[in-house]
């Protein structure tokens, strides 16, 4: 797609799309994006150049732990294993990395799933999919536990901060459980959770592993629900490019895969190391090891589950994909429906993982 035509994707999206950041803890979201590429092999033998291939991998939030395992991708040899020079470059509150990859400026990213199948189903973008770190979305409705509030129907009639792209998506959950759609009460916020602290809301729209975790450090006794409460289970933090780059650059996406897989098995094997790493050599420089520790430790079951130890990291099934697309649609999130396979492959992952539930042994 020409760089023109990156203003035709919609910045407005109906889910929580950045991280709040605490400034006396920290945080942030995932992202990547890759530049440079080399001819995609046929086969299932990756060859590896002799000079290394230099890869942008843009992240669209402040450097944090949320990026661990491409620190430890580098920090292990594992890219320059595969021919790869990863360089991470930090993004901010103001970067769409969707924006970004459909105007051509970086062909390879890590975004935000609706944001990602609107673009495809509304806009007719080829977007693809060829990964997703988070197997259990860390996106939930937060309050402090004195509320008592843990059942999606102990929302209604209650005070919700969130963002307004937010909104439309706390609807659409509803919705799907045959609750009313609109009774709460919308509270504007950004992506600081105080006004659940300041009794100015009751729920806050969040990250557990985020802003619950910096919470929780603060004292605070919390309650979650979830999106899994919702019977909406997507896969979060996806891996995607054109499809272009995908016909293009196959064998640069296998061998970045590979990469990626191997730094998140020790990043999610090593928590606390990886804290460590992220803050003396990785991260911005308003990090603190005691939340930088706390989060990492709490995103492990996020990316470790069942599924990914049975198929491997980043590991995505067409089905779970068509339910989210249907999840979208049927609620009046999203406004024409699309195949789960027309935004979704299997591909890169196969080959990257090669039979196998993990790479490091």
């Amino acid at each position: 797609m020409p760089r023109d035509n990156k203003d035709k994707l919609l910045i407005t999206t109906n889910g929580m799309d950045r991280r709040a950041f605490i400034r006396t803890a920290g945080g942030g979201v995932l992202g990547v994006a890759l530049l440079g590429g080399l001819a995609a092999c046929g086969d299932d033998d990756i060859s590896i150049p002799g000079t290394p291939t230099s890869v942008d991998f843009q992240i669209r939030w402040l450097k944090e732990v949320s990026f661990g395992g491409w620190y430890a991708g580098i920090e292990n040899g594992y890219f320059a294993d595969e021919g790869i020079d990863l360089n991470i470059i930090a993004g901010g509150p103001t970067l769409d990395v969707q924006q970004v990859v459909s105007g051509g400026g970086v062909p390879i990213g890590e975004g935000i799933t609706d944001r990602i199948i609107r673009g495809r189903a509304e806009q007719n973008i080829p977007f693809v999919v060829f990964g997703a770190l988070y197997q259990k979305v860390p996106t939930v409705l937060m309050s402090l536990a004195e509320k008592n509030l843990t059942e999606p129907a102990d929302i209604i009639g209650k005070r919700i901060a969130t963002t307004a792209e937010g909104r439309p998506l706390i609807e659409a959950l509803l919705t799907n459980l045959g609750l009313s759609a609109t009774d709460w009460e919308f509270v504007a916020s950004s992506f600081d959770p105080s006004p659940i602290v300041q009794d100015e809301a009751d729920l806050y729209h969040g990250f557990r592993t985020g802003q619950g975790v910096s919470l929780e450090m603060q004292g605070f006794a919390m309650n979650y629900i979830t999106y899994d409460q919702f019977n909406y289970q997507m896969y979060d933090a996806p891996i995607f490019a054109l499809e272009s780059e995908l016909e293009d650059n196959e064998d640069l996406l296998v061998r970045f895969m590979r990469g990626t897989i191997k730094g998140w098995e020790w990043a999610t094997s090593n928590p606390d190391e990886i804290a460590k790493l992220t803050v003396d050599k990785y991260g911005h420089d308003q990090l603190t090891i005691e939340q930088q520790t706390a989060e990492s430790r709490a995103q492990v079951s996020d990316i470790v589950t069942p599924e990914s130890q049975d198929k491997g990291l980043f590991w995505m099934e067409e089905d779970r994909w068509q339910d989210t697309i249907d999840f979208l649609f049927d609620s009046g999130s999203l406004a024409t429906s699309i195949k789960a396979s027309d935004i979704m492959t299997q591909r890169i992952l196969k080959r990257a993982l090669d039979g196998k539930s993990q790479l490091l042994g």
